[in-house]
């Protein structure tokens, strides 16, 4: 796995602990391993994370994974499981025709 990315090079960065940072920047989200792996200057303050270097000035950065909802989900559930019993039911008539 690759934690270092051209915008963290000259960071330093250490991986003994795991502190994750979401850096949403315009259609990009990203999740870094830690403040450092995303460029961000060590804070004085645990939540004020800027001027990180891993995204534009205009990027939203937070602790923790990003999350982003998936907004079709339960529409690909529910046709997902509708073609599989269509599916089931075909293989099983042709099963039955063969036999």
């Amino acid at each position: 796995v690759e934690l270092h990315r051209g915008c963290s090079e000259g960071c330093k960065c250490v991986t003994a602990e795991m502190s994750p940072v979401c850096v949403r920047d315009g259609p990009i989200t990203l999740s870094y391993y830690s403040p450092c792996h995303a460029g961000c200057p060590h804070p004085t303050n645990q939540d004020n994370l800027t001027n990180c270097t891993c995204g534009s000035a205009a990027a939203q950065i937070t602790r923790g994974y990003c999350r982003d909802k998936c907004s079709i989900f339960v529409l690909y559930n529910v046709v997902n499981c509708i073609t599989k019993s269509l599916l089931s039911v075909t293989i099983i008539g042709s099963l039955l025709i063969t036999l």
